[in-house]
């Protein structure tokens, strides 16, 4: 009886609104993945900084972010998996949440580890995904560690 008391005090247009909310909220790790980028943090004086993750299922790549100057070089390694995954660094995703053009790593496909010198001053992208194109039936861990000197 209380429920349903409680029931007439919403409209139906509230009852949908929270619905959808619910189901958008509980769909969405399922859909993709999150749309916002983690960044990655240095301790005070560090030049590194290590990320672990969990690539979850029916998802196809984890963003990260970090700052970084012009001429600095960023070195990445993600820790070897099945199957593996790679990382390609990205200057821009042009306000897109995936990213579009050459890859800063030069290769399309990512690559477990690798070096690239910093064009400019900014945010640099890096995506880890699987190397070869594969669709995820469990979650995948990983370490990413990246280096600014």
């Amino acid at each position: 009886m209380r429920f349903r008391s409680m029931l007439h005090r919403f409209s139906r247009r509230q009852l949908l609104a929270g619905l959808v909310l619910s189901l958008t909220t509980a769909v969405s790790p399922v859909l993709g993945q999150s749309r916002r980028a983690t960044r990655i943090r240095f301790t005070p004086g560090a030049s590194s900084s290590t990320v672990t993750g969990v690539l979850p299922p029916r998802t196809t790549w984890r963003k990260y972010v970090l700052r970084a100057n012009a001429g600095q070089t960023l070195t990445f390694a993600v820790s070897r998996t099945n199957p593996q995954l790679g990382v390609s660094v990205y200057d821009e995703i042009d306000g897109k949440e995936e990213p579009s053009g050459e890859p800063l790593t030069g290769v399309a496909p990512p690559t477990r580890t690798g070096e690239v010198t910093l064009p400019v001053r900014g945010d640099y992208f890096l995506y880890v995904w699987p190397i070869k194109p594969v669709k995820l039936t469990t979650p995948i861990k990983y370490s990413l560690t990246v280096e600014i000197r």
